[in-house]
This record gives C-alpha cells, structure tokens and sequence, in this order.
C-alpha cells in the first residue's frame, strides 16, 4: 500500500505538469511503469527511483531557474530583445492588405508583444524546471550537459546497485555500450535538422540524447 500511495502522488505530479491527458491514462501509465521497473529491477529499486523523482521535482519547485537555460534561450532567441521585433512580424502579417488606423494598429502591437512575452515567460520556467530535474536526478550536470559519468559503466553500476540485476554484468555492460551508442547519435545528428528552429539549436543534441537513452 505505501509504494502505491507514492505512485499515487507521483501520478498527481505528472497530472499537474500536462493537462492534455486525462487523469484516469495518467495514473494508468504511471501504475504500468512502477509495475515493469518492479518486475525488471525490485521494488525497492523501484520505489527509489519514483521518490528520487518526486524529490527532484519538489526542490525545484522552489529553486530558480537554471543560469545556463537563460542563457541558452537568450542566445538562440535573443530572448531579452525579441519580444517587439516578433510581434511586430506577426503583426505585420495579419495587417497585410488591410488598412487600419494607428489607434487599431498600436493596440494590435500591445496585444502581441504581451503574448509573445507571456509566451517566453512560460517557455523559459518550462524548459528550466525540467532541466533543473534532470540535473538533480543527475541526468545532467551543473551545466546543463549529459551527465558522462552516469552513463559509463560504473556510472550504470551506481545507478543499479539497489536492483536485483546487480550482478548481471551482461546486463549492465549492454546498457553502458547503448548509452555511449546514443551519445555518439547525438553528436552525430545532422546540423541541419538541430538548425531547423531555436529551440532545437538549444536543447536538440540533449533532447536526441534523452530520447534515444529511454529506448536502449
């Protein structure tokens, strides 16, 4: 009963953070995921990896975000600066053939300079409280890069050493060897696809990485 009622809370974290899917599909997958890293590890691996999580996200509910997420969104959206410029482009394109007075024009102006701002505002808490979880599970490290030593061998070692597949050299050596698989996709990953937008400029190596990582 107590590791349900830990998945239980787990579940209502993840509702919180991602309303498009129900409660009932939430809950669904998170009592699915518990069951199979139960199975494939032992609960109590289990049930250390969920309150690991829970933790992570309840520090940084209260932490700020992470200097170099700023920085990262600052340099590939000139973030400081482009909220007037974006709106103004957008503006442009809704006005374009029509004709309107300047009263109409500047509350067009205002509208979308807040939404864009809004819009940064929302991207940048996003983007920092995951990354600020992925750091304090340590994923990644203090500055924002895949976490190597984690994902090495001994790193996979440390991270299993409470599983019951401990012993299973076999086991944790083909994990490393995917990891270091999926970090060489990664850097590899063509340029033109992480060119494609800003928000791949900044997080597309890393996000290539995470996904790859979740299906070795």
């Amino acid at each position: 009963m107590t590791q349900m009622l830990k998945l239980l809370m787990l579940a209502s974290t993840v509702v919180m953070g991602s309303a498009q899917w129900t409660v009932d599909r939430q809950i669904k997958e998170g009592i699915n995921l518990y069951n199979m890293y139960s199975t494939c590890f032992g609960q109590t691996y289990a049930t250390n990896h969920v309150l690991n999580i829970l933790n992570a996200v309840k520090t940084c509910q209260e932490k700020p975000v992470p200097d170099y997420v700023e920085k990262e969104l600052t340099d590939q959206f000139n973030y400081t600066n482009s909220g007037t410029t974006l709106s103004n482009r957008i503006l442009m394109k809704l006005v374009s053939g029509k004709k309107l007075g300047l009263f109409s024009m500047i509350k067009l102006r205002d509208f979308y300079v807040n939404k864009v701002n809004n819009y940064k505002i929302n991207l940048l808490h996003s983007f920092g409280n995951l990354s600020c979880v992925l750091e304090q599970i340590n994923t990644f490290n203090s500055s924002g890069d895949i976490n190597l030593q984690k994902f090495s061998y001994q790193g996979v070692r440390k991270q299993f050493k409470s599983s019951e597949i401990i012993f299973d050299n076999v086991f944790l050596r083909s994990l490393a060897f995917g990891y270091e698989d999926c970090l060489k996709i990664a850097d590899q990953w063509p340029q033109t696809h992480i060119d494609r937008d800003p928000m791949t400029r900044a997080f597309g190596r890393r996000q290539v990485f995470l996904e790859c990582q979740m299906k070795v």
